[in-house]
């Protein structure tokens, strides 16, 4: 309710006391991520994204890890943005869309994110 609202720092704190309780909730994790990105806190956004695939299966998985490169990114982790992407990509994340996606134009031009762009 709050997030749909627009009060992302009410629902930031409902969020982290959802996790207080119960650290292991990835939809508490993934629901924290996304008030965090829309208080542009994006360093915290993207820990809270991996934190919510971390041990996961599934394509889902993939799309947790490319919410967390775009935030690292974000946030200036280069390193710790193209590790994400690296996941994301290996667990299906179309190359398209990261060659498209301005989140990730810090990054682009990388050598170690070219490299995994070209490879088929």
């Amino acid at each position: 309710m709050q997030f749909e609202e627009k009060n992302y720092a009410e629902a930031e704190r409902t969020y982290r006391t959802v996790l207080d309780q119960d650290p292991t909730n990835r939809d508490a994790w993934s629901s924290l991520a996304q008030a965090l990105r829309m208080q542009e806190k994006h360093a915290d956004a993207a820990d809270a994204f991996v934190r919510s695939v971390e041990g996961s299966k599934g394509h889902m998985v993939a799309y947790g890890y490319y919410d967390a490169a775009t935030e690292f990114a974000s946030a200036g982790q280069k390193d710790d943005a193209i590790k994400a992407l690296a996941k994301a990509l290996a667990g299906g994340v179309p190359r398209a869309r990261v060659e498209k996606d301005p989140n990730l134009a810090s990054i682009a031009s990388e050598p170690r994110v070219r490299q995994m762009l070209a490879a088929k």
